[in-house]
């Protein structure tokens, strides 16, 4: 009597359907995502109108696509500001990162190094509601804000920029 390797049918749907599931859950976390980034993008442009009046800062979006293992390829939107020179790059990283629903990576101009490492700034979600601003560098994390407002909007984007023009 000889023993099968095969894995039986009834394992199998059962997995299909789990990964059906999941995928389910992973697309509906996708849209809630993407809709947070343009309700944050919609925001920061709403902040930064009044310097846009006065020509110092104009800003942009572009198109993207992020993949990601549960959630597949996705497309969405990423900013760049530029004030004068100095140009703040805000680019969405996803919704599969550790501790949080969802991650966007704030970066610029700013050559301050630690160690050998840059500090990576970034935004991030538990609700896909508010934003937290995050700080990771050789010493570990930090919360740097935990709502992000015009104001700490205002106070980041120039810390990581450097030096004005």
């Amino acid at each position: 009597m000889g023993t099968s390797s095969a894995i039986p049918e009834k394992s199998l749907k059962r997995r299909k359907d789990e990964d059906k599931e999941v995928m389910g859950r992973s697309k509906e976390r996708v849209i809630k995502y993407r809709d947070a980034v343009k309700a944050l993008f919609d925001r920061i442009d709403g902040w930064l109108t009044p310097l846009k009046k006065k020509d110092s800062v104009k800003s942009k979006r572009l198109k993207m696509s992020i993949s990601e293992m549960c959630a597949g390829t996705y497309n969405t939107e990423q900013m760049e500001i530029r004030m004068g020179r100095r140009l703040v790059r805000i680019v969405p990283k996803g919704i599969n990162k550790i501790g949080y629903n969802g991650r966007i990576d704030v970066s610029g101009d700013k050559e301050d190094v630690l160690f050998g490492k840059k500090e990576e700034v970034m935004l991030v979600t538990d609700d896909f509601i508010g934003w937290r601003v995050v700080v990771m560098d050789p010493q570990g994390r930090r919360d740097i804000a935990d709502q992000l407002d015009e104001d700490v909007f205002m106070k980041l984007i120039d810390s990581v920029s450097g030096k004005p023009d």
